[in-house]
């Protein structure tokens, strides 16, 4: 079977809850219900990610079975305007050291993935890992 297709909010917060407490445990569904949906433990972005699966999972028999597909098969969720750059630009990056040794299409890849670089920045938008360097 292929991967669930997941709205964004719904995979982004099974994303951090995965991050939060694993895969093991995200398949307890129970736990997540009476544990982490009522504890005061988490707050901010990991109790919102909390309380959209367990809202998800309990509205209907339809969505816990999307919810343990997703969980034994894997999911997508739609990217956002940004990921889809960044997705681009590192493709963009890849195809160019993939092709060092052709000169000519390497710097035709360069100039490409430049080039997405500049409209980033003309356009004042700032993504990470495109036109933002951070450093951990």
């Amino acid at each position: 079977m292929e991967k669930v297709k997941l709205s964004k909010e719904l995979g982004t917060a099974m994303g951090l809850l995965e991050q939060l407490i694993g895969l093991d445990e995200m398949y307890k569904f129970e736990n997540i219900l009476s544990h982490y949906k009522k504890s005061t433990k988490y707050k901010g972005k990991y109790q919102e990610a909390i309380n959209t699966v367990v809202n998800f999972v309990k509205a209907n028999k339809e969505n816990r079975l999307t919810y343990y597909n997703a969980l034994l098969y894997g999911y997508n969720r739609p990217l956002s305007p940004k990921e889809k750059v960044l997705e681009m630009y590192q493709n963009k990056i890849k195809e160019c050291i993939d092709n060092v040794h052709d000169i000519k299409l390497h710097k035709s890849l360069m100039n490409e993935a430049k080039t997405i670089q500049e409209v980033v920045e003309a356009l004042g938008i700032k993504i990470e890992g495109v036109n933002v360097i951070t450093t951990k």
